[in-house]
């Protein structure tokens, strides 16, 4: 699919309006706030790099992204991963560790995963295993896009992925912070809950009718069924986005324990 951009800034006001129509596999909307022209253009031309980048490398549906290969080559023998990369899946076995297995990139079972830190090896120890950072790869994005936006000194912003992971930094420019709303996929305009964020991340994760099924339950490889979504506020983007994913097919009695490991501004289930 052709990446379409659109960007637009407003003298008046100071704010800059930029979306990108398909990235990490979804649309990308950015919007800045009391920043002069050209250094508005210039945060959203890194920010357009950076999350291209991250495509690139982290989408297992590119046959020619960092984690296709890995995908295809990891199970013959170990792969020598670079440093960001060797710390992004280490990262993700710790989440694996911390959701009580709840969040798994395997989607089966991330024990079936090697790493060797001394020389940054990758390896899968069956023949059946892949790596999926579909629930990791915006949070980790609107992390390195508020390392951007903190090196420019901006402090006003919103950043959009598809309606599912929102960054705010600041506040709306006519209230104490930005009211995003969590709206039913089921029932058109239907708004199940307003989330006030300011300096936070908005994950949401759940089934709609274009996508009955799509979320897996490491436990038993079976989709999560129903009308089923969550929502989680947390000050850390990656948090957001791995929580909203593991607390779809957490238990009960796993969801409290997850919950405890976590910082947490806010927790919906619907």
């Amino acid at each position: 699919m052709k990446q379409l951009e659109a960007c637009r800034y407003y003298e008046d006001s100071r704010m800059l309006y930029a979306e990108l129509s398909v990235v990490m596999g979804t649309k990308l909307e950015f919007l800045v706030l009391g920043s002069s022209k050209d250094k508005a253009l210039s945060v959203w031309e890194n920010v357009k790099k950076e999350t291209n980048r991250l495509d690139r490398m982290l989408n297992r549906f590119d046959p020619d992204s960092l984690v296709s290969r890995i995908n295809r080559e990891a199970w013959k023998a170990p792969v020598v991963l670079s440093d960001e990369m060797f710390s992004i899946i280490a990262e993700c076995k710790r989440y694996w560790q911390l959701t009580e297995h709840c969040f798994d990139i395997t989607l089966k079972d991330s024990s079936l995963i090697h790493l060797e830190e001394s020389r940054n090896m990758f390896s899968f120890l069956s023949a059946d295993i892949y790596i999926d950072l579909g629930g990791f790869a915006k949070g980790y994005a609107l992390r390195k896009i508020r390392q951007i936006l903190r090196s420019a000194d901006i402090t006003q912003a919103l950043v959009n992925f598809g309606n599912s992971t929102v960054l705010a930094l600041g506040k709306h420019p006519y209230g104490d912070a930005w009211p995003i709303g969590a709206y039913d996929p089921y029932e058109e305009g239907e708004v199940l809950a307003e989330f006030m964020l300011s300096d936070n991340v908005l994950s949401t994760s759940g089934n709609m009718p274009s996508h009955p099924v799509h979320i897996v339950n490491p436990a038993n490889g079976k989709f999560v069924e129903g009308r089923k979504m969550v929502c989680v506020v947390c000050p850390d983007e990656v948090d957001a986005e791995v929580l909203s994913t593991a607390l779809m097919v957490a238990i009960p009695e796993q969801e409290k324990k997850i919950l405890s490991n976590f910082e947490i501004d806010d927790f919906r289930r619907f």
